[in-house]
């Protein structure tokens, strides 16, 4: 008699985990929607014991499911034309066309393609690209092996924090993210984004810089909507270090013609999750990633 195999059960906790160069963030949340995060400041050399040390801070059960999230300086995100291959082709044929746009060999990324949205394309055949050197991943992987946490997923900054505005249905956001010297601005609607690019910052603290950042977040604004056909972002959701948030939601707030919030107020007026620091936004998004 054939015994049918039960379906996995669902996590009771999921988890997302981000590595940069100045720290160690984790994130839970459980079936009762309850999130936590922790952030351990760390150097590369450090991560392993941080990444325990936050498992044991918030009583992360062995084993537990973890998704992965790359910090902006950890891989590249490209948007190309995709070569004419079937899908089980397309991964190393992209390889091969992105490898002058890549700092670091081709055959030395670990890649992955999703889609460009089609309501976006205008009669161009587009894909997104993320391609991250192999060291890059296996640094933060051998960090986790040793702790209670089992990686299930791998995912970029982009697609996490897609994952927490998603939730939120379809209006479109912009988020403008800045850490560890690399910003990061993303359009995204609904489950789909539709724009990533990324500037480099220095002294957050600086006025030149927040004017950098701004005009970097009108064009993007601009493309969005005129370019992309996509209309006015109905908000920009800032996620900065907290002694400098502050200046820079006053600048974007004088200049921009739409309204402007800072992340993690966002995140608890919206989804209802409270005390979460703009800065681990990418993490949470990482613990909300859907089961695959």
């Amino acid at each position: 008699m054939l015994k049918w195999r039960k379906p996995a059960p669902t996590p009771a906790v999921r988890a997302g985990l981000q590595m940069d160069g100045q720290g160690v963030t984790l994130a839970t949340v459980d079936e009762g929607r309850v999130a936590r995060v922790g952030r351990v400041a760390c150097g590369r050399e450090g991560w392993r014991q941080g990444v325990d040390l936050l498992c044991r801070q918030l009583g992360v059960a062995k084993a537990a499911p973890v998704a992965l999230v790359l910090p902006p300086d950890a891989y590249s995100l490209l948007l190309i034309e995709p070569p004419d291959v079937p899908d089980g082709e397309m991964k190393e044929a992209v390889r091969w066309r992105i490898r002058e746009l890549l700092s670091f060999p081709a055959e030395e990324a670990a890649i992955d393609v999703f889609r460009f949205p089609e309501d976006a394309q205008r009669g161009r055949r587009t894909v997104f690209v993320a391609a991250a050197h192999r060291t890059a991943l296996s640094e933060r992987i051998a960090a986790v092996l040793p702790t209670r946490l089992q990686v299930v997923a791998i995912d970029i900054t982009e697609l996490s924090v897609r994952n927490l505005t998603e939730l939120a249905g379809a209006a479109p956001l912009a988020i403008l993210q800045a850490g560890d010297g690399v910003g990061a601005i993303t359009l995204v609607r609904g489950g789909d984004v539709y724009l990533s690019r990324r500037i480099e910052l220095s002294e957050l603290d600086a006025e030149r810089t927040i004017d950098q950042a701004l005009l970097q977040l009108q064009r993007s604004l601009d493309y969005f909507e005129n370019q992309l056909g996509q209309g006015l972002a109905s908000g920009v959701l800032v996620a900065l270090p907290a002694e400098v948030e502050s200046a820079w939601m006053r600048r974007l707030q004088e200049m921009l013609p739409l309204p402007v919030h800072a992340l993690s107020r966002w995140v608890e007026q919206t989804l209802g999750f409270r005390d979460i620091p703009s800065t681990t936004a990418a993490a949470l998004g990482g613990a909300l990633r859907a089961p695959s």
